[in-house]
């Protein structure tokens, strides 16, 4: 049986490794049925399908994941494409528009995290995520380096900044919602 992996980032995102770097790894670990799913982008797939041709027997599934909302929280939906469906101009137009919102959305908990005593600069949000789509991962990675939370991956573990809100860990995605108003959540489109 095919070792498979259907949900990953690379930098095009959140993610810390290139899409290359992803391929490769996956295929060093056995992996031969991958799938690219960045947040709103399909920015690293033409990378990463240039790195799975140097693999035989491997195969990249293009992807993307969206955030949709439900009531009182959200639900990340993965699509898996075909390369050609990869040039669909509505797809790319719709995956533009969500970044944009992801932008918007970034900038805005910056905004409030300083209303909140937790300053972050968002030019040095801006520099973690370099080109990919800005996320809540770049913020909390600015969390980190302004000394706010003693780990940056939002839900899990973290140690509290002395004064923090009912000095409870900043992780988390429910309290981190909490903190920045709702502001990371797909409504605010």
């Amino acid at each position: 049986m095919a070792k498979a992996d259907f949900h990953n980032h690379s930098t095009a995102s959140d993610g810390r490794l290139t899409p290359t770097q992803l391929v490769d790894l996956a295929a060093k670990n056995g992996v031969r049925i991958f799938a690219l799913t960045d947040h709103d982008s399909t920015e690293g797939i033409a990378e990463a399908k240039r790195a799975a041709e140097r693999h035989a027997g491997f195969f990249l599934i293009p992807g993307v994941e969206l955030s949709t909302d439900i009531e009182d929280d959200e639900v990340h939906v993965l699509g898996y494409f075909t390369f050609e469906a990869l040039t669909n101009e509505a797809l790319q137009a719709a995956l533009a528009r969500f970044r944009e919102g992801r932008f918007e959305r970034g900038r805005l908990m910056t905004e409030r995290l300083a209303q909140l005593g937790l300053p972050v600069s968002w030019q040095r949000v801006l520099e973690i995520a370099g080109e990919a789509s800005v996320g809540r991962p770049h913020v909390a990675r600015a969390m980190v380096e302004a000394g706010h939370v003693a780990q940056g991956r939002l839900g899990a573990r973290c140690g509290a900044r002395p004064g923090a809100p009912s000095g409870r860990c900043l992780g988390g995605l429910g309290h981190f919602q909490r903190l920045t108003g709702g502001l990371d959540r797909r409504s605010t489109l």
